[in-house]
């Protein structure tokens, strides 16, 4: 089977991420814990990047994916970054609604300033 390609989203995030000058793991070809897209280790932090239909946004995603309620799937969600917090990870959901370059590089910016208690 052929390896999926990026979507516009995924290279949006990646590019930010190297903009940022961080170093990061992706999801490609694997599963990373909590299901996580993308993690930046020296930053122990987690990127979920959701597509409005498959992860049913809430700014307009459908009610139902492949059988499964909208609900469901945004339970799994929650979960897996809850589940990423309560293991002391620093989590950015970003959907591919969003500005994805400027929530990338401003979680990145905020994640560095916490961790050298500047502002």
């Amino acid at each position: 089977m052929a390896a999926a390609r990026r979507t516009a989203p995924e290279r949006a995030v990646e590019s930010a991420l190297r903009l940022s000058g961080c170093d990061f793991e992706s999801s490609e070809g694997k599963r990373l814990i909590h299901g996580a897209d993308y993690i930046v280790h020296e930053l122990h932090a987690m990127i979920w990047v959701d597509g409005c239909y498959w992860h049913a946004c809430e700014f307009g995603g459908p009610t139902h994916v492949r059988g499964t309620s909208a609900e469901d799937v945004r339970e799994r969600d929650r979960r897996n970054r809850e589940e990423a917090r309560a293991a002391g990870w620093k989590t950015l959901r970003v959907w591919e609604c969003n500005p994805i370059a400027e929530v990338v590089t401003s979680f990145i910016g905020e994640v560095r300033a916490a961790s050298t208690g500047t502002k």
